[in-house]
């Protein structure tokens, strides 16, 4: 197989991902980062984590993670509370209001990825699920946990 030819391929590929609907590529891009993610990582974690935690899982700075966290904050998303037992420390807490925003464009994603699924048929959709784990740890290396 040559391996760059595919490569270019999958590429070209990806670059013509901009033609799906554009709300769900919107709304699946948003889930990697920024508000979104900091959402979906705050509801996958039982809803409170550490600001550290966050920061380094998503690679940011401290002064971005304050604009981020402080625009979530205005729109009542989340609540920021400080470490009772190391003041050092911020808790990034999720509200109400947050839960219900991720709730929602969870589901609509879900929705989303399962009709294209089922357009896929049954077989290729289950390959797909089986190699796209494989593809993505191979590309971020020791930057994923293994777990995608």
């Amino acid at each position: 197989m040559d391996y760059r030819e595919a490569a270019r391929k999958l590429m070209k590929t990806m670059m013509n991902s901009h033609r799906m609907d554009g709300n769900s590529w919107d709304d699946i891009n948003r889930m990697s980062k920024g508000e979104m993610f900091v959402l979906s990582y705050l509801h996958a974690h039982g809803g409170t984590v550490k600001a550290k935690e966050i920061m380094d899982f998503m690679h940011i700075s401290s002064a971005r993670a304050t604009v981020l966290f402080s625009a979530m904050e205005e729109k009542g998303y989340i609540i920021r509370v400080t470490d009772t037992v190391d003041r050092r420390r911020i808790i990034i807490e999720l509200q109400e209001n947050g839960k219900q925003f991720v709730g929602a464009k969870f589901n609509k994603m879900v929705t989303h990825i399962a009709n294209a699924l089922e357009s896929m048929g049954e077989e290729d959709a289950t390959e797909l699920i089986r190699l796209f784990p494989l593809f993505i740890n191979s590309m971020c290396s020791d930057k994923c946990d293994g777990d995608i």
